[in-house]
């Protein structure tokens, strides 16, 4: 940045499936948060340069829309594949998939958290869950 004399730094490596769009890209007090395919994250600074797994959808689908509960450690998607799923941070690192929460979504197209319930965007509908 030539007003702020500090230069851009690439957090991850080149993103074939990048999701675009509104909360596209998210970020807690430690870590920017991403999908591509996947949901994925890196530091912001130090520590590994490389971007990690946060949540795996199930069956292989793709997510299109995310929130987090950073503080929880816990991702809401929704998926290419219909439906709303989440996953523990940990679960994601540990190879294990999302447990489903909603089936037979015909698209999602926002997901987000509020203290005690998960609100989706699914076409014309706007639908609520506990967490």
């Amino acid at each position: 940045d030539p007003i702020a004399g500090e230069q851009h730094v690439k957090i991850a490596a080149s993103q074939g499936a990048l999701l675009f769009g509104h909360r596209s890209v998210q970020a807690d007090a430690t870590n920017v948060y991403w999908a591509n395919g996947s949901l994925q994250s890196a530091p912001f600074i130090g520590g590994d340069p490389f971007s990690s797994l946060v949540a795996q959808p199930i069956d292989g689908a793709s997510i299109v829309a995310f929130a987090l509960d950073s503080a929880g450690k816990i991702a809401y998607f929704g998926t290419d594949r219909g439906s709303l799923e989440k996953s523990t941070f940990a679960d994601a690192q540990a190879g294990s998939e999302a447990t489903p929460v909603a089936r037979a979504l015909t698209k999602v197209t926002s997901v987000v958290l509020d203290a005690s319930s998960v609100y989706l965007a699914d076409g014309c509908q706007i639908f609520k869950t506990a967490r």
